[in-house]
């Protein structure tokens, strides 16, 4: 019912799939910036997409990226190690520790950052979480990135 109609009003919907796209990216002046929002199924490959693009975009003068993690729920874990591994060219991206000494499982960064070295700041808030923290915390324990925030 709604105010000043004598009958109930009758709707039809239509059920959909809405695919949230997970990366969305810019460039301000000769920085790529990179706002990850989920992590996805689509993620690590949205943001291998996000850097080639804005490699195409801003050519060999590109100073740098800004990854911007706030307010990330986080999601899957093989996407926040695919993520982390365009970063990186080398060393540990986060390991899973079981009860037992030997019950330890290592995901490694493989060879070839994609930027190149470029310099990467990392902007957290309290709304960062889990595969956000796996993301930020291994850029950061590689000397990767610089990480920005807020302390929850």
């Amino acid at each position: 019912m709604r105010e000043g109609e004598t009958k109930p009003l009758e709707f039809a919907l239509k059920r959909e799939v809405i695919q949230i796209k997970p990366v969305k990216f810019e460039t301000r002046g000769s920085v790529g910036v990179i706002r990850i929002s989920a992590f996805n199924k689509q993620t690590g490959d949205a943001t291998r997409n996000a850097v080639a693009s804005i490699e195409k975009k801003l050519g060999p003068g590109i100073a740098g990226y800004v990854i911007d993690l706030r307010s990330n729920p986080g999601g899957l874990l093989d996407q926040a190690i695919e993520v982390s591994d365009v970063f990186l060219d080398k060393g540990e991206i986060v390991s899973q520790r079981g009860r037992t000494k030997n019950d330890i499982q290592r995901y490694n960064a493989r060879s070839g950052d994609l930027t190149g070295g470029k310099p990467i700041v990392v902007l957290v808030d309290e709304g960062s979480a889990s595969a956000a923290q796996i993301v930020a915390g291994a850029l950061q324990d590689q000397r990767r990135a610089i990480v920005l925030g807020q302390r929850a």
